[in-house]
């Protein structure tokens, strides 16, 4: 009791400081307001105290407000005290003032899922600028945030996300360097193709990355439907000789629809490839089932597959008997 009446105490001493904007007696007192073991935990008074402090200027109370406000303040566990309501009173000023804290907490709110002010063009301004200032997963949500929008907006603002992706990668974050590669080929064929037609084929690419050869025709074919990422995935998997992996339909349809482009004739070529084989296949076939039928003889039936095939010829039906003498006599007959 004696030590939540000096923590109390404390919080009195520090209040008028910190309402005047003073950092140093307001990185004090919000412990003393929030965490558990000093026995206040008053998210009331504490959110009375940092507007005040936010409004004289202080930017770093600013930051704590906001984070504290988003959920995101690492001495309060379980969100607890957190009000998206509030986070724009403290994150703006707060971020304005270049506290990272409060741009990160900006961040959040227009990001995460289940705020009620998600907006993933807001947010995308507050990754950047949060990611500038050093805070790695800010990097990694901005490219996400461009990454989940519609697939047109994705490839128009895909030199963006790139950037994001670099900077993420930068930091450690592997899922992002290894999809570079195919981020900057999409920033330069939205130039030359179009954001529909690039991002199709940014997708094939994607397949490709991971081998699925067919899987990258198949989703140019049948899911996007889309005639340049087609041209291109029949192209490339033939360069890289994968036509196998191909499906025989999707070969089908590209030998129908590209009939008189080069898509049309690398289709042709594969489906003339497999029938070949399966000629040979079937005429390998046919000469193991005929030697097979040799080999048999003329005498076939129960125990052939033990004996090759061989059966004695049938019995004569006469008996022969003969007796031996001595230790282990008698008679012995046996049919011819």
């Amino acid at each position: 009791m004696k030590a939540r009446r000096e923590y109390r105490a404390a919080a009195d001493y520090l209040e008028p400081a910190c309402r005047r904007g003073i950092g140093d007696a307001c990185r004090e007192i919000w412990p003393l307001l929030l965490q558990a073991q000093y026995g206040i935990r008053d998210g009331a008074r504490f959110y009375a105290i940092y507007d005040q402090a936010c409004a004289a200027g202080d930017a770093d109370a600013c930051g704590d407000a906001a984070l504290v406000a988003a959920g995101y303040s690492g001495e309060v566990p379980n969100r607890q005290f957190s009000d998206y309501r509030k986070v724009r009173r403290y994150g703006e000023p707060g971020c304005r003032g270049n506290d990272l804290e409060a741009c990160y907490a900006m961040l959040r709110l227009y990001a995460d899922p289940e705020s009620p002010f998600r907006n993933p063009d807001q947010g995308v301004i507050y990754a950047r600028k949060s990611c500038e200032m050093g805070e790695p997963t800010s990097c990694a949500i901005g490219s996400n945030l461009i990454g989940d929008m519609s697939t047109t907006v994705f490839a128009q603002r895909s030199a963006e996300a790139l950037w994001f992706s670099e900077k993420a990668c930068g930091h450690g974050a592997q899922d992002f360097c290894a999809s570079l590669p195919n981020l900057r080929t999409l920033a330069a064929r939205v130039r030359q193709y179009g954001p529909n037609d690039a991002y199709h084929m940014f997708i094939v690419d994607q397949g490709f990355s991971f081998n699925n050869w067919g899987g990258s025709v198949a989703y140019a074919v049948n899911e996007a439907r889309n005639q340049a990422s087609t041209r291109y995935a029949i192209r490339r998997v033939a360069e890289l000789g994968r036509m196998n992996y191909v499906n025989q339909n999707d070969l089908y349809t590209i030998e129908h629809y590209y009939g008189g482009e080069q898509a049309g004739q690398l289709a042709r070529t594969e489906l003339a490839r497999r029938q070949r084989l399966d000629e040979r296949e079937r005429r390998r076939a046919e000469s193991e089932r005929q030697r097979a039928a040799q080999s048999a003889g003329s005498y076939v039936g129960s125990g052939s597959s033990r004996s090759g095939g061989y059966r004695p010829p049938p019995r004569s039906g006469v008996v022969r008997c003969t007796t031996y003498e001595g230790y282990g006599g008698g008679t012995v007959c046996k049919e011819d």
